[in-house]
């Protein structure tokens, strides 16, 4: 949601400061920018849970092709879908003549749609490819999520795999890192710090709750924020400069500490089991607001730059907003919540499979 926000604010409000960034917008970028690691470190710790989850269905014995067939089933049906209507968005403002903006400070000045780098992405198991597809440049994040998730399912493998199947897993990983060449510095760059954030994630799922009292919990908490609102202050507006790499690293990982004790908390605060409903729709919303806010903006720029402007973008953010979150909860609910059912089902009748063959043979 700090994401969705996040850009709905700087694809509305933020042009209205032309090329000039103001202090808001830049704590809302940051906001932005740092909700990313709390998302890499959620990641690692579902990822765990499935894991522990499919060795506890299998007597120990972690089981790849559940576990392939299940992250399968929860990415790509919404992520289909989401690279299906950016086409037809993109199709729409061209009958409209709304693809190209002019307006200083704007997100984007071009609604382009490429869809095969994404199937490029997809096939080649983001090997190669990308996947923001040329509009949807929030999807950078969830290459490196399909990274780790094979990562991840290979060296459960190697780890608790059966037989010979532990050698592939390890020599998979490592095939795999050659091939994503790691080596590299500038990617190494990039993956250390998501796969520290990813990990530590990981680490929360091996805690048992309850080890940390509620209150110490909060405090800690509250002491990791007010060292990140420090560095952040005292950086300033350089804060994601290269030169200050070091200071942006250290905020993040304030940031991911932080979240860690979120989710200790969330695990003893059962009040908040009420916001479980948020995390149905939650992907689908991560994968096709930005889409949806630009091709708003794309036809108003171009055919009401009125509402932009002014008294009347104070009254189109909010709306262009709720329309967004709508059309994604749409979605979610017809494309995403269903595909999660489908998973669930597979998973049951492969189960099934297993206690048959089991019964036969006895």
């Amino acid at each position: 949601m700090v994401v969705f926000f996040a850009h709905s604010w700087l694809s509305f409000i933020g042009p209205l400061d032309g090329l000039e960034v103001t202090v808001f917008s830049r704590i809302v970028s940051t906001a932005s920018t740092l909700a990313v690691t709390c998302f890499f470190v959620l990641s690692g710790y579902v990822i765990a849970l499935s894991i522990m989850a499919n060795r506890a269905r299998n007597d120990g014995v972690f089981k790849p092709l559940d576990y392939f067939a299940a992250r399968c089933f929860r990415i790509l049906p919404p992520l289909l879908v989401t690279m299906g209507l950016c086409w037809l968005l993109a199709m729409g403002l061209g009958l409209v003549g709304a693809t190209e903006t002019n307006i200083v400070g704007a997100e984007r000045e071009r609604f382009a749609v490429s869809l095969l780098p994404q199937f490029v992405a997809l096939v080649s198991v983001s090997v190669l490819g990308e996947l923001e597809g040329g509009i949807n440049g929030p999807l950078w994040s969830l290459l490196w999520e399909i990274r780790f998730y094979v990562f991840a399912g290979l060296l459960a493998v190697a780890a608790w795999g059966k037989g010979v199947s532990r050698v592939v897993g390890a020599l998979g990983a490592l095939v795999y890192a050659w091939l994503l060449e790691l080596t590299d510095p500038l990617e190494l760059g990039i993956a250390v710090p998501l796969f520290v954030y990813f990990g530590l994630g990981a680490v929360v799922a091996l805690i048992k709750p309850g080890v940390m009292t509620r209150r110490s919990l909060v405090w800690s908490a509250l002491m990791l924020l007010v060292a990140s609102a420090g560095i952040g202050w005292l950086v300033g507006e350089d804060l994601f400069v290269e030169s200050l790499r070091p200071a942006s690293i250290s905020l993040e990982m304030l940031t991911a500490m932080w979240f860690v004790l979120v989710i200790l908390a969330v695990q003893q605060l059962h009040w908040l089991a009420g916001l479980a409903p948020l995390g149905a729709v939650s992907y689908t919303l991560y994968i096709l607001h930005f889409p949806v806010l630009q091709a708003m903006y794309f036809v108003l720029a171009n055919h009401a730059p009125g509402a932009l402007q002014g008294a009347g973008v104070w009254l189109t953010w909010p709306v262009a907003t709720m329309v967004t979150l709508w059309v994604c909860g749409a979605v979610g609910r017809a494309v995403e919540q269903p595909a999660a059912q489908r998973a669930f089902v597979a998973a049951l009748v492969n189960a099934g499979d297993r206690r048959s063959r089991v019964t036969s043979r006895s």
